[in-house]
């Protein structure tokens, strides 16, 4: 933990948020002292490089600052932080449509922020529009899910057209699944839209191909920019997560089939399918899904890569609840799912959840790929074993 002098020392510099700084020190200083896990000094540093204007410092003290890494959990500051970089001049900056996307799910959420949909939406769109790689993808999902935004195809086919114009690879099988629920009109006026606000995109027709699969392949998915506010909430597990509840047996069998070589998020989502006809089983699905993707972020180089696990909460929270309230039922799950965990393969790629860190968002923001995201191989048992030494304890503690 930050110690409480460097601690205040980062809050008064949090506090001058408002004023110009003199530079002294840059956002490169603060993420060598973040790489050696320095992470006061790194607060201070990219403090100070925020306040002299750079983009890069403000995206990542967002990150820091939500995800409470470095020791101080503060969602508000982190979306003071965000609305900084998403101000300033897109102009050749990436760092401002992430900072974008990242303060839009935090309206979205109301996590730091008063909870505002509209506004969510609007700052999403804004980055897609600056280059978000994900930002496209992130408003198919919302449009097409329902919930606090209305369900609008023409408005997900629109954004689908966008996706697949900007180079992403999962645009024309979403396209083509979104054309199957609209009529041959509002399908044209989606493309239209795309058009009208994208005129320096190609909108080519894409060819009609296989419907969407569950899990792309590893190279598939590795992003140019591997920047997401929903770690693995792809258009792949969008597209199963819609299927409706009529279609639970089918659905469930598909996830069961396949659970040795899919990520963690289905998973979920076989909790939540479960849960309702048989909540032991869905407790137990739950916790076999926390169990995986801990282990997934345990062996990514970037230690926030884990910031996205908690998000999935979100899809199970009729199981989270029942957890809290029935401390035995929890504890039998952990038993039954340690029993199921060790059926599983060791070594599923993680990347799902490795592209969540701030090490995959400052790749991205220089253009790279992830390099060395994974801890070595040799090290996968410890891990492992470490997470289910941790449940055994929680089952007999």
């Amino acid at each position: 933990m930050t110690s409480r002098f460097c601690l205040l020392a980062f809050l008064s510099c949090v506090a001058l948020v408002a004023f110009p700084s003199v530079g002294r020190c840059t956002t490169q200083d603060g993420l060598i002292a973040l790489q050696n896990h320095d992470f006061a000094t790194a607060l201070r540093l990219l403090a100070e490089a925020g306040n002299g204007g750079d983009t890069r410092a403000d995206v990542l003290l967002g990150q820091l600052l939500l995800n409470g890494q470095a020791g101080i959990q503060d969602p508000k500051q982190a979306a003071a932080w965000y609305g900084r970089g998403a101000k300033a001049n897109p102009q050749g900056d990436p760092n401002v449509a992430i900072a974008q996307a990242n303060l839009a799910s935090l309206y979205v959420t109301g996590n730091g922020v008063p909870k505002d949909v509209n506004e969510g939406m609007r700052l999403y769109e804004l980055s897609a529009i600056n280059g978000f790689p994900d930002g496209a993808a992130t408003l198919v999902g919302a449009y097409t899910r329902g919930g606090d935004i209305k369900i609008d195809n023409v408005q997900a086919l629109k954004w689908a057209f966008v996706m697949t114009a900007q180079g992403d690879a999962r645009g024309p099988a979403v396209v083509n699944q979104l054309r199957q629920r609209v009529t041959a009109s509002e399908a044209a006026q989606a493309k239209a839209a795309a058009q009208k606000q994208f005129p320096n995109l190609t909108f080519a027709e894409p060819s009609s191909g296989a419907p969407i699969p569950l899990q792309m392949s590893v190279q598939q998915g590795m992003m140019k920019e591997p920047v997401s506010p929903s770690a693995g909430y792809t258009p792949q597990f969008d597209a199963l997560h819609r299927q409706p509840t009529e279609n639970n047996a089918a659905v469930i069998a598909q996830i069961k089939s396949q659970m040795k070589t899919l990520p963690p998020p289905y998973l979920y989502e076989l909790a939540r399918r479960v849960f309702p006809d048989d909540n032991q089983e869905g407790v137990t699905w739950f916790w076999l899904a926390r169990m995986r993707a801990t282990y997934d972020a345990e062996r990514c180089t970037d230690q926030t890569a884990g910031q996205g696990i908690q998000q999935w909460n979100a899809i199970t929270d009729n199981v989270v609840a029942f957890i809290k309230d029935h401390p035995e039922a929890s504890r039998r799950g952990k038993r039954q799912a340690l029993d199921r965990e060790a059926s599983l393969p060791p070594d599923n790629s993680p990347e799902w959840i490795c592209v969540n860190g701030i090490q995959a968002a400052f790749a991205g923001m220089q253009g790279k790929k992830l390099e060395n995201w994974l801890k070595p191989a040799t090290e996968w048992p410890g891990i492992r074993q470490k997470i289910r030494d941790g449940y055994e304890n929680a089952i007999h503690g």
